[in-house]
């Protein structure tokens, strides 16, 4: 999937789309990426025995630094915004954005038995209702974010 500021840039740069997003609304989404991380174990070469640590955040940093072609995860919108966490805390509103698909992504394709997507449709849930109580127009459905404006 394409990240937010690519699928949408030039709509984000003619100001066609305007992401604005509350203080109070960054910080509980940034909550429930956390509260959604999972660390876990793979074999990067299935010939070998050898594991790796990684964690949902740790692949969804090094994801979108490749797809937006960085090679540090970096805001334009700020000196520190710098890494996932202040990618999505003091980046622009779309940094956040790009971060929580991305994340959704990510999660769904953990574990066993449908595991992963069980967990993404719960973080969906949750941050859709993060949105609503925060009055923001957008809305993440099926690992994409969508504006609710009519």
């Amino acid at each position: 999937m394409q990240p937010f500021s690519i699928r949408h840039g030039k709509a984000l740069v003619e100001q066609h789309i305007r992401v604005t997003m509350k203080d109070r609304l960054r910080q509980r989404l940034w909550q429930t990426v956390q509260k959604y991380n999972e660390s876990y174990r793979y074999q990067p070469d299935p010939s070998d025995n050898w594991c790796s640590q990684t964690s949902v955040t740790e692949q969804t940093e090094i994801k979108l630094r490749r797809l937006l072609g960085f090679s540090e995860l970096k805001s334009r919108a700020a000196e520190d915004a710098v890494g996932l966490e202040g990618y999505f805390m003091k980046g622009y509103p779309s940094c956040a954005l790009e971060v929580i698909e991305q994340f959704t992504e990510e999660l769904s394709t953990l574990g066993e038995h449908g595991y992963g997507k069980i967990r993404a449709a719960n973080f969906q849930v949750e941050v859709s209702e993060a949105m609503i109580d925060f009055e923001c127009p957008w809305r993440l459905s099926g690992w994409t974010v969508l504006s609710d404006r009519r």
